[in-house]
C-alpha cells in the first residue's frame, strides 16, 4: 500500500512539474507568425504617435536606438532595411563603405486586430500598441 501511494505521488508530482515548466502560451516569433495568423502588413496612419511607437519597438528589438523613422516607413512595403551607421574609413575617402554585417531587417505583421513588428535578425516580435496597420493581400 505504501509502495503504490509513493509511486502514485512520484508520477503526480512529475506530471505537474512537467505542466509547470512549460509556457502557457507560445511566444511569439518570425518563425510563428504564418502559425498564429499573421501576414505582412502596411502602416495605415504613421503619425506621430505611431511613428514613435515604431521607433521604441526597434529599440527594443534591436538593442539600437534610432533618430529618426522615415516619413513613408511601412506605408509602400512591408519591410524596412536600416543598414549599419559605419563611418568611412581613411582607405576610401571618397565616402565610400563597405559593409560586412547584414542590415537591420524589420517587418510589419498583421492577424487583423494586431499590429506586430518582426525583427529576423533575431527573430524576435514586438506588439504595436500605438500603430494601426493593414494585412496585405498576397
Amino acid at each position: 500500500m505504501k509502495i503504490t501511494y509513493v509511486i502514485t505521488s512520484l508520477l503526480l508530482c512529475s506530471a505537474l512539474a512537467g505542466c509547470t515548466s512549460q509556457p502557457s502560451a507560445q511566444t511569439l516569433t518570425t518563425d510563428n507568425l504564418a502559425k498564429r495568423g499573421f501576414s505582412p502588413a502596411l502602416a495605415t496612419d504613421l503619425n506621430p504617435e505611431s511613428q514613435a511607437d515604431i521607433k521604441k519597438a526597434i529599440g527594443r528589438l534591436s538593442g539600437k536606438g534610432l533618430k529618426h523613422l522615415p516619413a513613408n516607413a511601412f506605408q509602400n512595403r512591408s519591410t524596412l532595411l536600416l543598414s549599419h551607421n559605419i563611418a568611412p574609413s581613411t582607405e576610401h575617402p571618397n565616402g565610400i563603405t563597405i559593409e560586412h554585417l547584414p542590415p537591420y531587417r524589420f517587418e510589419l505583421f498583421s492577424n487583423g486586430s494586431e499590429c506586430v513588428l518582426a525583427y529576423h535578425n533575431n527573430k524576435t516580435v514586438s506588439p504595436l500598441e500605438n500603430t494601426q496597420c493593414l494585412a496585405m493581400n498576397n
